[in-house]
């Protein structure tokens, strides 16, 4: 066996276990980018934002298709290197891999979707702090100073004042009458 034959074949062994483990990748990348940006983003908006009074969702809009774009080319990024991978095998096979680039134009094609996705993907939280910053209440500081308000959802309904302060409630302390219940419409 010759030397050159060994160090090919490790080389074509090499390829198939970077194809095994682009199709590992693949299958995190799609639970993590889709359960992950979509969980952070609804609990964030709900937090924080009044849901029935957006100002500006275009931001919010645009940063859903930057999201949708970049999770379509990592995904097509995965596909198009396993295509290299697939390619640069058989160009091993066909004794071709030292005549042409190693994975033909899928390699180029990854290389640029996987660009692509990370600047979409952050385009996404870049739009979608411009639209949290649209949206956030006047005079809320923090999330975490936030105190509550006064008044409930319920128009003209105030909050009922807390019982004394003391170790013990006064006896025969009963709560507060809950607020009115909001017409069906």
């Amino acid at each position: 066996m010759d030397i050159m034959d060994k160090e090919l074949r490790d080389y074509r062994n090499h390829l198939i276990l970077a194809e095994q483990k682009a199709q590992e990748d693949f299958d995190k990348a799609i639970l993590t980018l889709s359960g992950g940006a979509l969980g952070i983003l609804f609990a964030f908006i709900k937090d924080i934002v009044d849901v029935g009074n957006f100002s500006e969702p275009l931001f919010l809009f645009l940063s859903w298709v930057a999201w949708g774009l970049s999770i379509i080319s990592v995904l097509t990024s995965y596909f198009c290197s396993h295509l290299a991978l697939r390619k640069a095998i058989k160009q091993v096979d066909d004794n071709k891999i030292y005549n042409e680039r190693p994975g033909g134009l899928y390699d180029k094609f990854t290389a640029v979707l996987n660009g692509l996705g990370g600047i979409l993907f952050l385009a996404g939280v870049i739009l979608i702090i411009c639209f949290i910053s649209q949206n956030i209440p006047a005079g809320r500081k923090s999330i975490m100073t936030t105190k509550p308000t006064k008044k409930c959802a319920t128009d003209g309904y105030n909050v009922p004042n807390p019982p004394p302060k003391s170790d013990k409630l006064e006896k025969g302390y009963r709560p507060p009458p809950p607020p009115p219940k909001p017409d069906k419409k």
